[in-house]
């Protein structure tokens, strides 16, 4: 191969990685962008707050030093992340295939376990278990009720 048409090759790769540097960086302002106008998309969709809502909120707080009202915002803003974080790192103690299980089945149990206390305590009344009665599901429902009566 000659000079040039390895010289050619290293700066079409480096095109190539730039090019899906700016396609990834626009994906990610997009969804930031339509996120920071419908909120959560889950609550936008189906009109309940997902196992997940009251995180950031729970990370605000914990940036101002109220812990408790994170608390409030999401019990599970520390364990829960810390859990993911290390599951992903597949530390050794979890390339046993019953310990992987096992770490992910607490976990599941432990988020889904929470999602239900929080929405039998507190949905729909208390923030930020709150009931969005603009979902786009509720929307059509409501729609389809007016066309059937």
């Amino acid at each position: 191969m000659t000079k040039e048409g390895f010289a050619l090759k290293i700066i079409t790769k480096k095109a190539d990685f730039w090019r899906k540097i700016l396609l990834l960086s626009l994906l990610v302002a997009s969804v930031v962008f339509i996120w920071s106008l419908i909120g959560c998309p889950f609550r936008f969709l189906f009109g309940i707050p997902c196992p997940g809502c009251g995180m950031t909120r729970a990370y605000g707080s914990l940036l101002t030093g109220h812990w408790r009202d994170a608390f409030h915002w999401h019990p599970l803003f520390i364990p829960l992340p810390a859990m993911l974080a290390l599951y992903i790192l597949n530390p050794p103690f979890l390339r046993r295939k019953w310990v992987n299980r096992t770490f992910l089945a607490v976990l599941l149990v432990m988020s889904f376990g929470t999602y239900a206390i929080r929405m039998l305590t507190l949905f729909p009344h208390t923030d930020p278990m709150i009931y969005n009665s603009n979902a786009v599901v509720n929307k059509i429902f409501i729609f389809g009720r007016g066309l059937l009566t």
